[in-house]
């Protein structure tokens, strides 16, 4: 994996976006640069990205969330973090982001946002958190914790592990390397070994309490359930005949009722259809009607029209008269006027000279007074003008003297407060100060309330602590009391039975019993007995020898107490036995129960332990917080100094702002207000020199202009005594437009008289067209309606009416009819559907009379059933509980089979897990534990050698096999003498450290080539010779194709390695960053 390109935005102290392209050539040239700066500057938050971008978190920082993001640049909204790696696979670009709401930096955080795309496409491939962490693992090979132990090696690790001593190391190891997966194993056998004896015990417990029946008991059950099997069988068989008699009454006595009821519906049905009679004649009548519906519809059609016509024809022929009438009159009125426009031009055509001549004269005398009227306004103009020109110079001159004054004032001012010039540069210096002097008190104040809250949760933590420390004792208590008590009943039994398993003394019993069953029935031989002599067989088993001969008789009674005797042990030994699995079975409890009050006492122990790391690191981040707002604030006061403020007040750091503030706006404001009098000033000087040549310009055209008018006059009184000496004092225009007016009202009124004798005409013709077309209409709809109504009366004849108005009497609405001829259907289907099902109910009950199934009545049959189920289920009832017995016998016997087939599996188990608790298990994990880390150290410190014989040939890394985790060194210059890493100088501690850091790496990064490396450790420990070595082993590594980072403020790297990014404070806690490959948006 090659990290190639690293962009990011307001991450800590570099506000900011920026950009580093690690493919810039002078990284690729040397393969080793450096990362410088002063001490917090942000050297380490470069490295913060890398990983915030891949993993979404920090080395410094585990987790970012909704809640909390401590990385984020002070006073921003957002932030974002965006690397470009290379790997086998591909090379991809994975983007991390998060803001606040609408981007403001007092906003909530909303929740961050992660996903990888591919580089050359540009296509996202997964944008879930989860699935995205999971992708880059499969991409890069590394998980968050394997990639900050092979390419990002933090500050502090390495040489924190090389001084630790075994005890110390070995956590440090697990970490670094992933080992303690194998103390957890080991635990979990040891745990998963007491399991398993714990099932095989239990196991054993339960076979021990099944009992089952003798072959003789299940044989006698056996027996009596086939008997009440049989009985049940007989009485079934009884129970079904007498049902079949039962339902053959209830058939007939269900088929006489419905035919009863069948004969009532089919009078009802009856009396319906008669009361309907008259209404079926009227539909009858009606429906004869609707089939002449289209010729009587046919009629009344043509009679409506044929009236219609009638109406129109006699009212045109009434209005003909006075159409023509009218016509004539306006005939004589278009004569009259059209003689009347005649006249009217000729008139307007004989007064067209005269008027031509007497405009011309008007034109000209209305220029010349219009002129006149000019002149005279324009000198009326120019002397108004000139006085309020002399009036503005007036005013200039008085406004010049007051700006002047006014200007010698802000000067004054402007030397007096000489000093408030500065705050233009430096009161955004200030302000900065002021308000991170702020951050820094609300942080001390949130850092005192931290400490203060988390003393109060140590003193509960304390306090929870003691009390499970207390519920464990007490558990322990009951635990070893419960053993003590389980240890003495078992030995108890183990006394009484002598070592033996009570199986033995049970086999002893049944033996003996046996034993007297056969010495009884002995002795019952007695006349067979007698018979019997020694040599000669037994004539019913054989034998020739006989201990039971004649006076032999058995002695039944030693057996008959030797059997009570056992049936007494037997009697104790199972109530121990019952008492043991009990005590048992609570000593299991309370071991459970002490194991989960060691864990709540180990759960509340490493709280508080861990609440005391966080109180200490509280402490010390209030100590930090003293600090910074100590020397934050010497500094404002410092700044303040200059400007008269030597003190500055609690909680009032915005009260100097503002006061600052208010002295740097007066200062502004005087400052502008100068240059504006002074351009003010600068403009009335040139508007003075202005008013004054435009009074001495305005004065002469005066002049000029009084006699120009004075001609001008003179000229307009010769016109107008021409004019009325041609024409009067009338007027062209007003004469011109009465004889235009007359012209055009005498062309009007012919135009109007022309189209109302067209009108006339054109509406007579229109009206004697009308009445001949009406005329022939009615002639020939007459011989057409006599022929319908001959038609139609012959229709009506045909289907039985009188006449016209017969027909319309019968006529019925279409829907009212329809709803007769359903309600007529309707009854008609009824009747034939009663007369049906009452038939076939008659035929089934004729059938079932001649069936003749019992003599019996309805009550006696029903009694025999009551007596017949109760019989049944008392024998059911008897019957399920001998299956049940059965079934539970069969069960026992099967439990038992299976219980032993399963302890002998969980006995094979426990011996597989006793085997390997041997090997590899221990309660506390350290058994296979030391065993894999003995073995990962010896790798760990093969590959430690080989980087340390890179840097110097005087040491060598020795690994104890007796102490895995013991590391000593060979000194090489002093005969191979053994040294203690605790006797190492600070430059030999650093060198061994990064042996052993590149050696972590490569331990860590497993199968996963490796192509960039960033230590973030300090070389300042080294003297001249050992840093030049340690860079020329880094610098090495660029032959395999890798890029090294350095961290570090020591000054000597900057002369050693060229390439460098650096670091380097602005102001207000912010930096900026420089090197090859570095752009700022």
């Amino acid at each position: 994996m090659k990290i190639l390109e690293l962009r990011f935005k307001n991450l800590n102290s570099l506000q900011g976006e920026w950009k580093i392209n690690f493919m810039a050539p002078e990284y690729l040239a040397d393969g080793i640069f450096a990362m410088t700066g002063p001490t917090g500057a942000g050297k380490s938050t470069i490295l913060d990205a890398i990983c915030l971008a891949l993993y979404g978190r920090t080395p410094r920082l585990k987790t970012i969330s909704q809640s909390t993001n401590e990385i984020m640049s002070r006073q921003t909204g957002e932030c974002f973090a965006e690397v470009l790696f290379a790997c086998q696979s591909g090379r991809y670009r994975c983007h991390w982001s998060q803001h606040r709401a609408r981007r403001n930096s007092e906003g909530n955080l909303a929740d961050s946002s992660h996903e990888i795309s591919d580089a050359e496409s540009g296509k996202v491939l997964e944008s879930q958190k989860k699935k995205v962490l999971t992708l880059v693992e499969d991409k890069t090979g590394m998980n968050f914790e394997r990639f900050t132990r092979s390419v990002l090696l933090a500050q502090g690790d390495f040489a924190v592990f090389l001084q630790s001593n075994a005890s110390e190391r070995a956590p440090i190891l697990e970490q670094i390397t992933g080992t303690d997966i194998y103390s957890k194993i080991s635990a979990k056998v040891f745990e998963r070994h007491s399991e398993e004896n714990n099932k095989l015990e239990q196991l054993n417990a339960a076979v021990s309490g099944i009992t089952f029946m003798s072959e003789e008991e299940e044989n006698q059950t056996s027996e009596l359930l086939a008997e009440n099997q049989n009985s049940s069988s007989q009485l079934a068989a009884s129970n079904a005949e007498n049902n079949r008699a039962l339902q053959w009454l209830t058939t007939i006595d269900s088929l006489r009722q419905e035919t009863e009821k069948l004969n009532g519906e089919a009078a009802a049905a009856d009396q319906q259809i008669e009361a309907f009679q008259e209404t079926r004649g009227r539909l009858k009548r009606a429906e004869q009607a609707a089939e002449l519906d289209g010729d009587y519809a046919a009629l009344t059609i043509t009679r409506q029209q044929q009236k219609s016509e009638q109406d129109q024809l006699k009212t045109c022929e009434k209005g003909l008269p006075g159409l023509e009438k009218a016509l004539s009159e306006t005939a004589d009125q278009l004569k009259n006027c059209e003689l009347a426009a005649a006249a009217s031009k000729a008139a307007r055509q004989a007064e067209a000279p005269l008027l031509l001549q007497t405009r011309a004269l008007d034109l000209r005398a209305d220029q010349l007074q219009k002129s006149v009227k000019e002149s005279e306004g324009e000198i009326k103009k120019i002397e108004k003008h000139l006085t309020a020109n002399r009036e503005n110079l007036a005013a200039a001159e008085k406004i010049s003297s007051a700006a002047q004054a006014e200007l010698t004032a802000i000067n004054d001012w402007l030397s007096a407060n000489a000093g408030d010039e500065k705050l233009i540069s430096e009161f955004s210096a200030i302000s900065a100060q002021v308000t991170s002097l702020d951050a820094f008190l609300t942080d001390l104040a949130a850092a005192e309330s931290a400490v203060k809250e988390a003393e109060k949760l140590t003193k509960k933590l304390t306090r929870n602590c003691q009390t499970h420390e207390k519920e464990l004792q007490a558990a322990n208590k009951q635990y070893e009391d419960a053993k003590i008590e389980t240890a003495k009943i078992a030995e108890k039994l183990q006394k009484l039975l002598e070592g033996l398993p009570l199986s033995e003394y049970q086999a002893r019993r049944e033996a003996l019993l046996e034993k007297k069953f056969l010495l009884e029935k002995i002795a019952n031989l007695e006349e067979e007995r007698q018979q019997l002599q020694d040599g000669h067989p037994c004539p019913l088993c054989g034998a020739t020898e006989h201990p039971y001969a004649a006076g032999n008789v058995p002695a039944v009674k030693e057996s008959d107490k030797e059997i009570k005797r056992l049936a007494k042990l037997i009697k104790s030994a199972e109530a121990l036995e019952t008492q043991f699995r009990e005590l048992r079975e609570s000593e299991v409890a309370l071991m459970q129960k002490r194991s989960e009050a060691e864990g709540r006492l180990t759960i509340a122990a490493h709280e508080k332990a861990s609440h005391e790391k966080t109180v200490g690191q509280l402490t010390k981040d209030l100590e930090k917080a003293i600090k910074k707002v100590e020397i934050a604030k010497a500094g404002v006061v410092k700044n303040l100094g200059e400007y008269g403020i030597t003190e500055l007040p609690e909680g009032n750091a915005e009260g100097i702002l503002s006061a600052l503030r208010g002295r740097l706006t007066r200062w502004q404001q005087q400052q502008n207000s100068r240059s504006e009098i002074e351009n003010r000033l600068h403009r009335l000087s040139a508007e003075l020199q202005n008013f004054a040549g435009i009074s001495k310009t305005l004065e002469e055209s005066v002049v000029a202009k009084k006699a120009e008018l004075t001609e001008r006059q003179k000229n307009h009184e010769q016109l107008l005594a021409e004019r009325r000496q041609l024409y009067g004092e009338k007027t062209p225009d007003a004469e011109e437009t009465r004889l235009e007016s007359q012209l055009a009202l005498a062309e009007k009124a012919e135009k109007q008289a022309r189209e109302q004798h067209e009108q006339t005409g054109s509406r007579l013709n229109e009206l004697r067209s009308q009445i001949r077309t009406l005329a022939e209409n009615i002639n020939r709809r007459t011989r057409e309606l006599e022929n319908l109504e001959k038609g139609f009366l012959l229709n009506l004849s045909r289907k039985g009416f009188a006449d016209e108005n017969d027909f319309a009497a019968c006529r019925i609405p279409l829907e009212q009819r329809q709803t007769l001829k359903n309600q007529a259907d309707e009854l008609d289907r009824r009747k034939t559907e009663i007369a049906a099902r009452k038939s076939d109910r008659e035929k089934a009950l004729a059938d079932e009379l001649a069936k003749k199934v019992t003599e019996k009545g309805l009550d006696e049959l029903k009694q025999a059933q009551l007596e017949l189920e109760a019989a049944l289920k008392s024998l059911g009832e008897e019957i399920g509980a001998l299956r049940q017995k059965l079934l539970d016998n069969r069960k026992a016997k099967e439990l038992i089979k299976s219980k032993k087939a399963a302890i002998d599996a969980q006995r094979r188990e426990c011996q597989k897990w006793k085997l390997l608790n041997d090997l590899i298990g221990s309660k506390d994990g350290n058994k296979y534990r030391k065993f894999v880390q003995g073995i990962t150290f010896e790798m760990l410190v093969a590959l430690a050698n080989a980087q340390l014989h890179e840097m110097t040939d005087r040491y060598i890394l020795l690994h104890d096999r007796e102490n895995p985790l013991e590391l000593k060194v060979i000194d090489t210059w002093q005969a191979g003498k053994i040294r203690s890493t605790q006797n190492l100088s600070g430059g030999e501690s650093f060198i061994v450290s990064l042996a052993l850091a590149l050696g972590l790496s490569k331990m860590a990064s497993k199968k996963v080539r490796i192509d960039s490396l960033f230590l973030d450790e300090g070389f300042g420990t080294l003297d001249e010779n050992a840093l030049e070595t340690a860079l020329e082993t880094l610098a090495g590594l660029q032959q395999t194709g890798k890029l090294i980072g350095i961290i570090s403020h020591v000054p000597s790297l900057k002369e050693r390695i060229a390439t460098q990014i650096n670091v380097i404070p602005v102001a207000a806690g912010r930096s900026r960053i420089e090197g090859p490959g570095i752009t700022a948006a």
